[in-house]
């Protein structure tokens, strides 16, 4: 076990101090309202980095329309084999809390339980779920839906519907998460509400 030198800790905790000081509940709430107004501001002013965007830039997203239902309706009924990947958390589980109580315990409705089940028992579907929980969660929840495919840590373990866990790499390196842990440990400590959500391959 690790055992910081005391010149370490009292530097430490100095600084700690010296932050407190000079961030008190006024700064703090203050910064608070400041980033909530900046996260209220319309989504057209939204900075992003991505395909829609080669460069850093301002991306308006009013160019955006909604899928036509009529007209996926309609390629739905055509097509002799189809593929859904859907997300998990925030898409078939309620994304409106971020406790950690809230995010264990969540988890599909009823309604969307039985839709997953109407398109996976479709012959000419193929529903699989996209997630970056554990494999113990994923085979837990979905524990009675062997027809819908699972894919557990973002890809790294998954089942085929009707099938088995597979994990492609099963001596992928894990050596950096007990210091990465440890490190996240301590602004656990620090941060209300904070916590690590352990998983094989990642926290």
């Amino acid at each position: 076990e690790m055992q910081a030198k005391p010149d370490d800790v009292v530097e430490k905790h100095t600084k700690d101090l010296n932050y407190v000081t000079a961030h008190s509940t006024a700064v703090w709430a203050e910064s608070f309202l400041s980033d909530l107004q900046k996260s209220s501001a319309p989504v057209s002013k939204v900075i992003k980095l991505g395909t829609v965007a080669p460069v850093l830039g301002q991306v308006n997203f009013e160019a955006y329309h909604c899928l036509n239902f009529a007209w996926v309706g309609a390629a739905y009924r055509r097509a002799k084999r189809r593929l859904f990947l859907l997300d998990y958390d925030g898409t078939l589980t309620s994304g409106t809390l971020s406790s950690r109580m809230a995010h264990e315990w969540a988890f599909p409705d009823d309604e969307v339980f039985q839709a997953l089940h109407q398109l996976a028992n479709n012959p000419k579907n193929i529903v699989f779920i996209m997630s970056g929980r554990a494999q113990k969660v994923l085979s837990s929840v979905f524990q009675q839906s062997s027809e819908i495919g699972l894919a557990a840590e973002h890809g790294f373990s998954y089942r085929f519907p009707k099938g088995d866990w597979v994990s492609p790499d099963k001596n992928a390196d894990l050596s950096w998460k007990p210091l990465a842990k440890e490190i996240m440990e301590r602004y656990c400590e620090r941060t209300d509400g904070a916590y690590i959500e352990d998983k094989e391959t990642g926290l």
